[in-house]
């Protein structure tokens, strides 16, 4: 499979946050054009293994003839973000409609679930190989994914607040989050980092406010995905969890040292 993506929108302002989105489903690279006939011609200049088609796109009409066209030079999935859910074009064979919001998360979401049956062995190797995933195993994996859900989140947007409950814990696909108290940053979380696991744990309010730093895109896993799992999946979790208490409690006595 290709690693490569071709982006057809109107504009180009969220093509760079598709391309860390996606990264983590194995697609390396992202081409962005502004119409859709460009895109004819470089598919028939190199392979790609995605095709995301952005409304609106004026005078594109998804029907028998222009997928015929498409699938004359190439076979990749296409998916149709910010469609209407309705629309007849999903009904062709490798068309996926992305209903708004158009999101990278709901781009994410729409893409980790089309490949979980098709491809399932790509997807999980490059999800383990990631910095934050590195401790599952593949059922661990599937297991994770299932009960997993994706969030953007754009700069200075607060995610949670102090006090909140929590019912849930993040890992960052991309962007970076900022943990503060008060005017104080306890923490920044980057690509394939974790955070809101021990006020999910404990079941007791958030003991500081999560803010995105930069526009950011999140998996979320909720209570009932750890309360579901089996002892596999809880002993490399709480693996996992152990290692960030162990990083995080030499980050804080480093800083006290500096002091």
């Amino acid at each position: 499979m290709s690693r490569q993506v071709l982006y057809v929108s109107g504009g180009s302002a969220l093509s760079r946050l598709f391309e860390r989105a996606l990264n983590p489903l194995g697609y390396d690279e992202l081409t962005y054009l502004p119409e859709f006939w460009r895109g004819m011609s470089e598919l028939k200049k190199q392979e790609f293994g995605l095709i995301i088609l952005q409304a609106p796109l004026p005078g594109l009409k998804i029907d028998d003839e222009l997928v015929s066209n498409l699938r004359a030079v190439s076979e990749a999935p296409v998916f149709l973000l910010g469609w209407d859910e309705d629309d007849p074009a999903g009904g062709f064979d490798g068309f996926e409609v992305v209903p708004p919001p158009m999101t990278a998360a709901a781009l994410t979401q729409a893409v980790a679930i089309y490949r979980k049956p098709r491809e399932e062995n790509e997807l999980l190797s490059r999800l383990l190989a990631a910095p934050g995933f590195r401790t599952f195993s593949e059922a661990a994996m599937v297991h994770l994914l299932h009960g997993a859900s994706a969030v953007q989140i754009h700069e200075e947007e607060v995610l949670f607040e102090e006090g909140a409950a929590a019912d849930a814990m993040f890992f960052v696909l991309a962007g970076s989050i900022s943990l503060r108290l008060g005017d104080t940053e306890l923490e920044s979380v980057g690509s394939g980092g974790i955070f809101g696991e021990m006020g999910m744990l404990e079941n007791k309010p958030r003991e500081a406010r999560a803010v995105a730093a930069e526009t950011s895109v999140l998996l979320k896993v909720q209570q009932d995905t750890l309360q579901e799992s089996d002892q596999e999946f809880r002993s490399i979790f709480f693996e996992l969890v152990s290692r960030v208490l162990v990083r995080r409690l030499r980050s804080t006595n480093s800083r006290l040292r500096d002091r």
